[in-house]
C-alpha cells in the first residue's frame, strides 16, 4: 500500500511556513550571542559576498513526510542579472510523487546585493499563485491565476529594514554566519499569510551552534525559530555544503534528506537508466514509478496506439496503475543489493546517444538484456521518458516444410 499523501493546501502551508528543530540534535546555546540582534543581522548582510555561482548553492534531497518517503525538493541560491548589477534568487521546489501528474509546490524571491528582496512569486497545485513586489510603501501583492479568488485585487503590507521569504534564502544567509556563533534577528516575510488576514511578518531569530555531533560525524548546525516553528539547518564543516533540513510543526515532521543513487532523483541520464533498470531487475516498483516521466511515457504510448486504442487508455493515472499491476505479476523479485552492485558493475558498457530533441537513448550491455530506455531533463532532473514499444512476441515455430528430393547431377 502506497503512504497516505498529505492534501496539497495542509501541505504546502507545512512546507512554505513551519519551521521546526531537530530533534536528534543535542541542546546547544550560540557562544557569545550579539547584544543587538538584529544589529547583528544589519551587520553580516553589509558583508554579505556578492552574488555569484561559488557564493550560491544547490541542495537535493529526499522528502519525508512523518517518515513517508513521498518524493524530493531542491532548495538553491543563484546569481542573475549582468556581472556589474546581479542579484540573488533564491527558491525551493518540491515534488510529491505517488501519482502519474506530481503535485508540484514551489517559491522564489529575488535579493539586491544588499540581500534586500525585490520580488518572488509562490504557486501550489490546485491554488493560485501569489506574486509580490517591494515598492517604497511596502510590499506589494498580487493574485495570480484563473479562479475567482485571483481576482481580489493588490494588497499594500507596509515594512520597513530587511526581511527573509524563501527558506533558501535562510539557508544563504546561514552559510554566510556558520562559522560565527551567535543570534541574529530579522522578520520573515510570508504572503500567503497576509493576504488571508493573518500577519504577513513573523520575528524570527537565527540561531548559529556551531559544531554539533550527528551519528559520530561532525556538523555545523544553525536554526531559525518563529514562534513554535523552528528549521534546523545542518551543513558540511570544510564546505559549508547543506547536508539535511529538519522540520517539526505541531505533530507533523518535514525532513530532506540526501541519500545515495538508488533513492535520490538522478541528477545525469545514465543515473536515470540505471534506476529504472533496477526497478525492472530487482522488482523495485518504488523506484520504478519514480524513475518515470509518466506524462511523457504516456503520451509516447499513445502515439503508438490505434484511435480506439487511445480512447480506452486515454486516462494517464488508468495507465500507470494499469502498468505497475502488470509488472507486480511479471517482474521476479530479486536481491536488491546484489542487483544494484551488478547494474553498478556495467554502467561503463551503457551506450548513450544524444537525440536532436536533448533526450538521451541508453542501451545496455547484453549482461542486461540489451534493455533501452529515453530519458530527458526537466528542472534538473533526469526521469525515463518512453519506454519504447513492446518487445515482439517470438514467432511459433511451424510445421517444416518437406524436404526436395536430391536432383542427380546432369538430370533434369
Amino acid at each position: 500500500m502506497r503512504p497516505a499523501r498529505p492534501a496539497p493546501r495542509r501541505f504546502a502551508a507545512l512546507l512554505l511556513l513551519a519551521l521546526a528543530a531537530a530533534a536528534s540534535l543535542p541542546a546547544a546555546h550560540a557562544e557569545d550571542p550579539a547584544a543587538d540582534p538584529a544589529a547583528a543581522f544589519a551587520a553580516a548582510l553589509r558583508t554579505m559576498p556578492a552574488p555569484s555561482a561559488e557564493a550560491g548553492f544547490t541542495f537535493l534531497g529526499v522528502l519525508h513526510v512523518d517518515g513517508k518517503n513521498l518524493g524530493h525538493a531542491r532548495l538553491y541560491a543563484q546569481p542573475v542579472g549582468e556581472a556589474d548589477a546581479r542579484r540573488w534568487e533564491t527558491g525551493e521546489r518540491y515534488v510529491i510523487k505517488g501519482r502519474a501528474v506530481p503535485t508540484l509546490q514551489s517559491s522564489w524571491a529575488r535579493y539586491d546585493a544588499g540581500f534586500r528582496p525585490e520580488r518572488g512569486r509562490s504557486v501550489a497545485d490546485g491554488a493560485p499563485a501569489i506574486a509580490w513586489t517591494r515598492t517604497d510603501e511596502g510590499f506589494q501583492t498580487r493574485w495570480r491565476g484563473p479562479t475567482e479568488e485571483a481576482k481580489k485585487g493588490e494588497q499594500l503590507f507596509a515594512h520597513e529594514g530587511s526581511s527573509l521569504n524563501t527558506m533558501a534564502a535562510t539557508v544563504l544567509f546561514c552559510r554566510h554566519v556558520l562559522t560565527k556563533p551567535g543570534t541574529y534577528a530579522t522578520t520573515i516575510f510570508e504572503p500567503e499569510d497576509g493576504v488571508k488576514g493573518q500577519k504577513a511578518f513573523q520575528p524570527v531569530a537565527i540561531e548559529v551552534l556551531g559544531a554539533q555531533d550527528l551519528q559520530g560525524k561532525k556538523v555545523l548546525a544553525a536554526r531559525a525559530v518563529k514562534a513554535d516553528k523552528t528549521l534546523t539547518m545542518l551543513f558540511a564543516p570544510d564546505t559549508k555544503a547543506l547536508v539535511a533540513l529538519r522540520l517539526e510543526h505541531g505533530e507533523s515532521k518535514v525532513e530532506i534528506l540526501p541519500g545515495d543513487m538508488w533513492v535520490m532523483p538522478a541528477p545525469d541520464a545514465v543515473t536515470a537508466g540505471m534506476r529504472a533498470m533496477f526497478g525492472f531487475a530487482a522488482k523495485q516498483l518504488r523506484v520504478l514509478d519514480d524513475a518515470i516521466d509518466w506524462r511523457s511515457v504516456h503520451a509516447k504510448a499513445l502515439e503508438r496506439m490505434s484511435p480506439e486504442q487511445r480512447k480506452e487508455h486515454g486516462d494517464i493515472e488508468a495507465f500507470r496503475k494499469r502498468l505497475l499491476a502488470g509488472w507486480q505479476k511479471q517482474l521476479q523479485e530479486r536481491p536488491a543489493p546484489m542487483m544494484q552492485q551488478f547494474i553498478a558493475s556495467q554502467k561503463a558498457a551503457i551506450q548513450q546517444e544524444t537525440r536532436e530533441d536533448g533526450t538521451v537513448h541508453l542501451t545496455f550491455p547484453p549482461m542486461l538484456r540489451g534493455t533501452q530506455f529515453i530519458v530527458g531533463e526537466e528542472e534538473g532532473i533526469w526521469h525515463v521518458v518512453d519506454l519504447g514499444p513492446p518487445p515482439k512476441p517470438a514467432p511459433k515455430p511451424g510445421p517444416r516444410p518437406d524436404p526436395k528430393p536430391d536432383t542427380p547431377k546432369g538430370g533434369k
